[in-house]
């Protein structure tokens, strides 16, 4: 009887020794080999760990970390040229509301100034609408549009009238000039000076 149960209990170990934890998704398959030796064929699947799918969101993160370092740079950039501009904006914004309160202390070539700045303005403008959709970057490009419609419109204001005027107004004064020393050097007498003649008051304005 003794000898019947030490053979039971010899073969329930030996059962145990084939068996093991298998984690689920698992099989295996046990046998024994020609000395009663179990031997365990375990098959786990396929992958155990996605470790491509680790892989490829660690670059996928590489990736997007480095497009946002790039995008903050461009940010950077595009907000200190913005912060000069609108100097330059403001500063032009004075000029214009000068030229428009005294016609007479223009020139053109305050104008030809004014359009190459207009033009830098709306390009950096342009070229932030193709970077960055914003509502402000719209509503700027209409304002730089607006002044270059005045500066425009006082542009031919200047030129139809305020710089007409003056050549007129200087030839007014060359002739009354030549009229009065003509008529200063009818009445001297041969010899005199006519230098000594009292200057010519300008009354233009």
């Amino acid at each position: 009887m003794k000898a019947l149960l030490s053979i039971v209990l010899g073969l329930l170990f030996q059962e145990l020794a084939c068996s093991t934890y298998l984690a689920p998704g698992t099989y295996t398959n046990s046998s024994r080999d020609a000395e009663g030796q179990c031997v365990c064929n375990v098959y786990l699947p396929d992958p155990v760990f996605p470790a491509d799918m680790v892989e490829q969101l660690q670059l996928s993160t590489q990736t997007i970390a480095t497009a946002v370092t790039v995008e903050s740079q461009k940010v950077a950039e595009n907000h200190a040229t913005l912060v000069r501009y609108t100097a330059l904006l403001r500063n032009l914004t004075v000029r214009v509301e000068r030229m428009e309160q005294g016609h007479d202390r223009y020139t053109e070539l305050d104008f030809e100034l004014l359009r190459v700045e207009i033009r830098e303005m709306e390009q950096l403008v342009q070229q932030l609408k193709v970077e960055v959709s914003s509502a402000t970057l719209d509503r700027l490009h209409l304002s730089i549009q607006n002044v270059s419609v005045v500066v425009n419109t006082l542009e031919s204001y200047d030129r139809n009238n305020v710089l007409l005027i003056r050549r007129q107004v200087d030839t007014l004064r060359k002739q009354l000039q030549d009229c009065q020393e003509e008529a200063s050097n009818a009445g001297q007498p041969p010899g005199s000076n006519p230098g000594q003649q009292p200057p010519i008051e300008n009354r233009n304005k």
